[in-house]
């Protein structure tokens, strides 16, 4: 089992650097922003999960692409949104000049098992499927601030 752990890692790491660099903007409600009314309920959803990454405090972000139609189905993606979650995360205390612990990498998996859903987004193209992973845990992000030595 440990000998696949890193074989596995080094390539989900490299799946995550070589990744096309995605556009960021603030996140977007009917609230803060007079566009928002000329948007459809699509639109707006896909405006909101335009960043990937923490998009509040309280809650962090990944989306994910696929071609409509594609073979897999909602456990292989859920499985890879989860991986995907995982590397980044780990990449957000290591930007940081910190080094993860034991201890720190079961938190940040607990934190996505348990508190991470996936979800469609009704795309009106048609020509792809939008899967969005939330993690939504109170004050998430300070909590994954403080992580690492």
């Amino acid at each position: 089992m440990k000998n696949l752990f890193f074989p596995i890692l080094a390539v989900l790491i490299l799946l995550t650097a070589c990744k096309k660099d995605i556009k960021t903007a603030d996140t977007v409600t009917p609230d803060n922003d007079a566009s928002v009314n000329q948007l459809t309920d699509t639109e707006v959803l896909l405006k909101k999960y335009e960043k990937e990454g923490f998009i509040d405090k309280n809650t962090y972000v990944v989306v994910l692409i696929k071609p409509a139609g594609s073979r897999f189905n909602q456990l292989d993606i859920e499985n890879q949104a989860k991986k995907r979650a995982f590397v980044s995360l780990q990449n957000e205390v290591i930007s940081e000049n910190k080094r993860l612990s034991a201890n720190d990498k079961t938190v940040i998996v607990n934190s996505i098992n348990n508190n991470g859903k996936l979800k469609k987004i009704k795309d009106e193209k048609q020509s792809r499927d939008i899967y969005v992973f939330e993690i939504c845990e109170e004050n998430f992000y300070n909590k994954i601030k403080k992580m690492g030595i």
